[in-house]
């Protein structure tokens, strides 16, 4: 069963409308989840992946926008490639560190064994 919310604490009912007129938002107590559904044909637009309505459905709205996509799509872009320069910063660090270590091991003027690969 659909109870459709006409009227909550933070008027995200109201302004869902802002974004689109034909959003509306319902509670969902077969899934126990809040939806956002368009009066266009009665449609899941959105399921809230929150407990709440709330501002940050507001802005999972505008980002899931069709119209939105492509800078969507971009941001995450950019984000992944921050990541993968920051995992690659982290592993040369990690590296330099390890043969720092190796060089200070071998130059302390004493006769060594060579360590296993898995000790360094």
């Amino acid at each position: 069963m659909l109870i459709r919310i006409a009227h909550d604490v933070f008027d995200i009912a109201d302004r869902v409308k802002e974004l689109d007129e034909g959003y509306y938002p319902v509670f969902n107590t077969e899934t126990q989840r809040y939806e956002i559904r368009h009066s266009d044909g009665d449609y899941v637009a959105v399921v809230v992946p929150y407990e709440t309505l709330d501002a940050r459905v507001l802005k999972h709205l505008f980002l899931t926008r069709r119209d939105n996509a492509y800078s969507a799509l971009m941001k995450l872009d950019e984000e992944n490639e921050r990541q993968r320069q920051r995992s690659i910063a982290s592993a040369v660090d990690e590296a330099g560190y390890k043969a720092r270590q190796i060089l200070s091991y071998l130059g302390d003027g004493k006769r060594h064994e060579m360590p296993n690969p898995g000790e360094v």
